[in-house]
C-alpha cells in the first residue's frame, strides 16, 4: 500500500485499473465520491445499517464530553480513551472512504465494522445508565429501523418481506421500552427487544450471501440484490442463461471469449509466435540446441 497506485493513488485518484484512465468521479465500484458515499444505492446496504446511529452517538458522546470539562467533572481515562479511539477510527474511515477519488470497492468498508460496533455497544450501555435512557433507546430503535427500510426498500424484489418485519419488532421493542422494566428479566428481554430491530436485516443480508450462490468474481464481493459491479455478480457459467443462476450477455463472436478468432489472432501476431529454435555451427543434427544432449532413437524389434 505505499507505492503510488496501491497507496495514496486509491485515494487522491492516478489511474483506473490495469492502467486505464481514471474513472470520473472516483471509482466505479464505489459510486460517486462525496459525503454520502457511504450511504448511496452501492455501498449503503453493505456497512450503513447502524451508521447513522453509530454517528449519532459519536456526537451525543462529544457533547456529553464538552460538558463534563465546563463542569470539570473527572472523566476515568480509559474511558476517554475509548472514545477517542473508536470514535476516530470510524470518523477518519469514512472521510477518506468517501472522498476516495481512486479505486474504491464497496468491501472496504468492512474497515468500518469494528468501530460501528463498539460505539452502538458502548452508547447502548451508556443509555441504560441514564434517566431518560428509555426514551433515547426507543429514539435509537426509530432511527435504526427507519434507515433500514429505506435500504430494504430500493430493491424489495430481494427479500422485500425484511421491511415489515423489521417495522413489527421496532413497534415491540419501542413498547417495551415505554411500558418500563422493573426485573432484571425483563430488562434481558427488552434488551433482546431492541437489538432485533437493528440487526435483522444486515443479519439476514449476510446470511444469504454467505449461504447463496458464488459469485463469479472476487473483483467486489458484497451483500445484497445483484448490481452489476456493486452488487453480487452472477454465478460462474451462466453466461449463456443456463442453470440456475440470471441469464448473462451471450459471448461476442471474435472477441475475448471467441474462441477460435482468438486463436488465430494470437497465432498470427508475430510477438506472440514462438520463436523456432536455431543451432549452433559446432552442434550436431541430432543434438537438441538447448541441453546439449543427443536423442536416442530407438531401433524398432
Amino acid at each position: 500500500m505505499t507505492s503510488p497506485r496501491r497507496g495514496l493513488g486509491r485515494i487522491v485518484g492516478g489511474g483506473g485499473p490495469g492502467g486505464l484512465p481514471p474513472m470520473p468521479g472516483g471509482g466505479g465500484f464505489g459510486g460517486q465520491a462525496g459525503p454520502l458515499r457511504m450511504f448511496n444505492e452501492v455501498v449503503g446496504g453493505q456497512i450503513s445499517w447502524l451508521l447513522p446511529l453509530a454517528l449519532l452517538i459519536v456526537v451525543a458522546a462529544a457533547l456529553f464530553a464538552a460538558s463534563a470539562m465546563r463542569r470539570r467533572v473527572a472523566v476515568v481515562p480509559a474511558v476517554r480513551g475509548g472514545w477517542l479511539l473508536w470514535g476516530g477510527w470510524l470518523l477518519v474511515n469514512a472521510v477518506v472512504f468517501s472522498f476516495a477519488s481512486g479505486i474504491f470497492h464497496s468491501y472496504y468498508t468492512t474497515m468500518l465494522a469494528p468501530a460501528i460496533g463498539a460505539l452502538v455497544g458502548a452508547g447502548t450501555v451508556e443509555l441504560s445508565r441514564h434517566r431518560r435512557g428509555r426514551v433515547a433507546a426507543a429514539g435509537a430503535v426509530v432511527v435504526s429501523a427507519a434507515w433500514a427500510w429505506a435500504l430494504i426498500s430500493r430493491d424489495t424484489s430481494w427479500h422485500g418481506w425484511l421491511r415489515y418485519a423489521v417495522l413489527a419488532a421496532a413497534i415491540t421493542a419501542i413498547a417495551l421500552l415505554l411500558a418500563g422494566t422493573r426485573t432484571a428479566r425483563t430488562r434481558s428481554v427488552v434488551a433482546v427487544a431492541v437489538l432485533v430491530p437493528a440487526l435483522l436485516a444486515p443479519g439476514t443480508w449476510s446470511l444469504a450471501h454467505a449461504f447463496g450462490p458464488p459469485d463469479a468474481t472476487g473483483v467486489n464481493p458484497a451483500a445484497g440484490p445483484s448490481s452489476g459491479f456493486g452488487g453480487r455478480m452472477p454465478p460462474a457459467g451462466r453466461r449463456d442463461g443456463s442453470g440456475d443462476g440470471p441469464p448473462g450477455p451471450p459471448p461476442v463472436a471474435g472477441g475475448p471469449m471467441g474462441g477460435r478468432r482468438t486463436h488465430r489472432r494470437a497465432t498470427q501476431d508475430p510477438r506472440l509466435r514462438r520463436r523456432p529454435l536455431r543451432r549452433g555451427p559446432h552442434q550436431a543434427r541430432d543434438q537438441h540446441p538447448r541441453h546439449g544432449c543427443r536423442r536416442v532413437h530407438h531401433e524398432q524389434r
